[in-house]
C-alpha cells in the first residue's frame, strides 16, 4: 500500500491538473422568479485559459452579450465611466452584434434584477464553460 505522504501528493496533482484542464469560467442560467415574466437566458462570465471576455447585457438586442479576445493582447476599446450615485468606475463595451454600449458584469453577484421585468429575483444556476 502506498505511503500516506505519496497519497496526499497524487491527489493534489490530480485535483490541480483537473482543475487547470476544465474549469475556465463559468456559465449562469439565469431565470427571473417574477411570475408574470418568467424570464430565462445565459450569461457567461470569466473567459477561458486562452481567451478573456467581457459580458454585459444589450438594452438594444435585449439580450446577454459577450466579447472576447486573447489572453495577453489588450482589452478592445473599453470605455470607463465613473458613477456618481456608487462611486464606482464602470467599463463599457460595444454589443458585437448592434455596436450599443452594454455595461461590463464583472462578477454574477452584480445581476440583481431581471433584464427583461427590471424586477429583484433573478436566480443564477452554475455551470462550467470549458476552454
Amino acid at each position: 500500500m502506498p505511503a500516506r505522504s505519496t497519497l496526499i501528493t497524487l491527489t493534489w496533482l490530480l485535483t490541480l491538473g483537473l482543475a487547470s484542464l476544465l474549469i475556465a469560467g463559468t456559465t449562469y442560467e439565469l431565470t427571473c422568479t417574477n411570475k408574470a415574466c418568467k424570464h430565462i437566458a445565459s450569461l457567461s462570465l470569466g473567459g477561458g485559459r486562452a481567451f478573456a471576455e467581457a459580458s454585459g447585457y444589450c438594452s438594444k438586442c435585449a439580450n446577454f452579450t459577450s466579447i472576447q479576445w486573447k489572453r495577453g493582447t489588450p482589452e478592445p476599446d473599453p470605455i470607463k465611466v465613473w458613477n456618481p450615485a456608487t462611486g464606482d468606475t464602470l467599463t463599457l463595451h460595444k454589443c458585437p452584434k448592434c455596436t450599443t454600449p452594454f455595461i461590463v458584469i464583472p462578477k454574477i453577484e452584480d445581476v440583481r434584477r431581471c433584464p427583461k421585468c427590471n424586477q429583484p429575483g433573478l436566480q443564477a444556476k452554475p455551470g462550467i464553460m470549458f476552454d
